[in-house]
């Protein structure tokens, strides 16, 4: 039985690792609060209408916080390379936790040109990992430079 279920949102930066193939990199899930069952169009895009919480708020616990958010990335991880995703992007998906600090995760979307607004939580993200909001654009944008004449690599 699930100890929770959350909406969480989550954004992704691809580089080139020298090989054909991008390397993925996974930023902490926001949590995305509804104020009723169901997130309205509203609460997800207009500013100042909905709240993300970054990170989301898998437990109180900061170790288990952190096995359960890797769990998660993981998955985001699979998927974005399955989707053979390139660039940035923004994946969406129910995450349930499990009394044994198991997560399942469940895609509901991926966005592959997600907005960039001041109040978008991919900034919030990505100042996780040490980056202000011109870094992240410079970075999708030297990704798109050394993608540029690279035959595409179609997974089979």
């Amino acid at each position: 039985m699930a100890l929770s279920i959350s909406r969480n949102t989550n954004g992704l930066l691809t580089h080139w690792n020298g090989s054909d193939e991008p390397e993925y990199e996974i930023f902490e899930p926001s949590e995305a609060l509804a104020s009723g069952e169901v997130l309205s169009l509203e609460e997800k895009f207009l500013a100042g209408e909905g709240q993300n919480i970054t990170p989301a708020r898998f437990s109180k616990d900061p170790q288990i916080q952190t096995i359960i958010s890797q769990q998660v990335r993981d998955t985001l991880k699979k998927t974005a390379r399955i989707l053979n995703i390139e660039g940035y992007a923004r994946i969406d998906a129910f995450v349930r936790i499990f009394e044994d600090n198991r997560a399942e995760t469940v895609i509901i979307e991926v966005n592959s040109l997600p907005g960039m607004t001041p109040a978008t939580c991919i900034f919030h993200q990505t100042a996780i990992n040490g980056y202000k909001p011109y870094q992240f654009i410079d970075a999708i944008l030297e990704f798109g430079t050394k993608r540029s004449g690279r035959p595409v690599v179609e997974k089979q």
